[in-house]
């Protein structure tokens, strides 16, 4: 799959098992946000940018703020901006009549 060879190459992940697992979560988390199939020619782009969010993050889900020896890391706990304009662009839109 090419998806998960471009998510190896960026982020030097290589455990393609749990790759493919976060790809299949996060397609349906697509599906479910924009109430849409997923067509992979408009909507790879979100995904990938999606599950290198997630494995950048593995192992920190929770971690909001550290403070060790007067360094402080912060972690994003829910997808930054770019990410969710991008999902709002493929929402399906409901029109009233």
């Amino acid at each position: 799959m090419a998806i998960q060879e471009n998510i190896s190459t960026l982020t030097g992940f290589t455990d393609t098992a749990k790759i493919g697992i976060i790809i299949e979560l996060t397609t349906k988390e697509i599906e479910n946000y924009t109430k849409r199939i997923y067509d992979a020619l408009t909507m790879d782009s979100v995904l990938t940018e999606m599950v290198i969010f997630k494995v950048q993050r593995l192992g920190n889900e929770s971690t909001k703020s550290l403070t060790y020896n007067d360094t402080t890391q912060s972690f994003l706990t829910d997808y930054p901006a770019y990410i969710i304009r991008q999902l709002d662009e493929l929402k399906k839109r409901v029109r009233l009549l």
